[in-house]
């Protein structure tokens, strides 16, 4: 068979049919395999219809297997493209449900790099026209992609932009108040603090909410950005009073 250009994209037929396969088999796998991957992830457009179809027909609480979803594919209107033989060798390739998330993920990966090939597509058209903000638009999409370009930030990448802000307003000579919380870090936080030096409050989202005092609920609500920090800690004790921040 020869290899056309559709085949020569990233996709795997057997996942994609193992996948409608396992949804065929049990209501559970059939509801779990609709929240697991959208019609988008198919490659190959019969199975995309199978797909669509078995969507519909857990909509409406009946069983998802080759009768259901070639009725529904029959309203559809996708019936004939797909044929009742390709139902029923997708519901005849498979023997058990317990490898449907591991299909999915196969599924998702997979598109995830032909979204990746569109993506440059795109971006060599842009750079043909010199188009550099469409370059970075799609460069962001990328990153913003829910599956492989999900970022994994260290915590310096994460505060390093904030820490750099911070250094640039104490540079400036700005002024930075101090707005007591009412809250101190436990246990060890204290140790190893010096005066000059803002360390970040790890805990539960109540140190600002439950334990700010009013004017830094205020201040927040107003839009202030802040940052929550250490400041002196009681010489002889392991308890430091944290500080809110607030740029004026």
């Amino acid at each position: 068979m020869m290899r056309d250009e559709r085949a020569a994209k990233p996709s795997s037929l057997e996942a994609e049919r193992a996948f409608l396969g396992c949804m065929m088999l049990d209501a559970e796998a059939a509801r779990l395999g609709c929240g697991l991957v959208s019609a988008e992830d198919f490659y190959f457009p019969v199975n995309r219809m199978v797909f669509e179809a078995a969507e519909a027909v857990r909509k409406t609480g009946a069983a998802v297997d080759a009768v259901t979803l070639w009725a529904e594919m029959e309203r559809q209107g996708t019936a004939e493209q797909a044929g009742f033989e390709t139902l029923a060798r997708i519901a005849g390739s498979i023997s058990t449900s317990v490898n449907l998330r591991h299909y999915a993920e196969e599924i998702k990966r997979l598109a995830y790099f032909r979204r990746c090939i569109c993506a440059c597509g795109e971006m060599m058209q842009a750079a043909y026209r010199q188009d550099s903000g469409e370059i970075g638009r799609v460069i962001a999409g990328i990153q913003g992609d829910g599956y492989g370009a999900a970022e994994v930030k260290t915590l310096a990448d994460a505060t390093g932009e904030y820490i750099a802000e911070l250094n640039e307003i104490r540079m400036s000579g700005k002024t930075i108040v101090g707005i007591p919380t009412g809250f101190h870090a436990g246990r060890s936080a204290g140790r190893g603090l010096k005066h000059t030096c803002g360390a970040p409050l790890y805990g539960e989202k109540r140190a600002c909410a439950g334990h700010c005092p009013q004017r830094a609920k205020d201040a927040f609500r107003q839009g202030t950005r802040g940052v929550l920090f250490a400041g002196n800690a009681r010489k002889g004790t392991r308890r430091a009073r944290v500080q809110l921040g607030v740029q004026r």
